[in-house]
């Protein structure tokens, strides 16, 4: 009778709690559901703290990465669940490296991802913006990867740096919000345009000279 009792009272309790998961769900956002997920995000502006660290160990670094590319965006940027994103790419140069040839199609990943959750829904594209479809972008990239689903080689962004390496051949304008004391996340949507997401025109400026002065050594032929 005691067990039949401690069985009913575990059942209700599951029963309970079923119920209270499926009300408190309805209080969460899933932006991946919305028609334009980035316009419901938020985004880290790169501080000053460290943005002139950055770009001073990535001003050393970026010239040794194993393939330096000079590529044209061919498709929007998918989102994968493995907190990475792809993007598809046409190789236009090779400036360094081996692996892929000018005219070939490769697909570029990033950690990069959405954390969706009730608390907020954030972006990470490690302080340079989304690639934009038909623009042409310097690429600082690393080795090959087995792909198990993509039929065109797959290719890894250089991600030993707080900066994803890839530096749009045109500059575009940048917009730079204000900064909750305990964080540097700001809306996507009003920079969405950006191409870097700093935190004053200190930062840009670093983020800008570094951007030059890599384009200036890889120019697009």
């Amino acid at each position: 009778m005691r067990v039949r009792l401690w069985y009913g009272l575990a059942a209700v309790l599951v029963l309970v709690a079923a119920i209270y998961g499926l009300l408190k769900r309805q209080t969460y956002t899933d932006i991946m559901e919305t028609e334009d997920p980035l316009a419901v995000a938020q985004v880290a502006e790169l501080s000053d703290k460290l943005v002139n660290i950055v770009c001073e160990n990535l001003r050393a670094d970026l010239p040794t990465i194993p393939l330096i590319l000079h590529v044209r965006v061919l498709e929007e940027t998918e989102f994968l669940p493995d907190h990475c994103s792809k993007f598809k790419v046409q190789v236009q140069e090779v400036f360094s490296g081996t692996g892929c040839a000018p005219g070939d199609a490769i697909y570029l990943v990033h950690r990069s991802c959405y954390i969706i959750g009730y608390k907020g829904n954030y972006v990470e594209c490690g302080y340079v913006n989304i690639p934009k479809v038909g623009e042409d972008y310097l690429a600082f990239v690393g080795e090959q990867v087995e792909s198990l689903t993509d039929s065109i080689p797959v290719f890894r962004l250089y991600e030993e740096s707080l900066i994803k390496p890839i530096f749009c051949y045109k500059d575009s304008p940048c917009t730079i919000l204000p900064t909750p004391e305990q964080s540097t996340y700001v809306p996507y949507e009003p920079v969405r345009d950006n191409e870097f997401f700093v935190t004053s025109e200190e930062g840009l400026q670093a983020m800008m000279d570094l951007k030059h002065e890599m384009l200036e050594r890889y120019p697009m032929g």
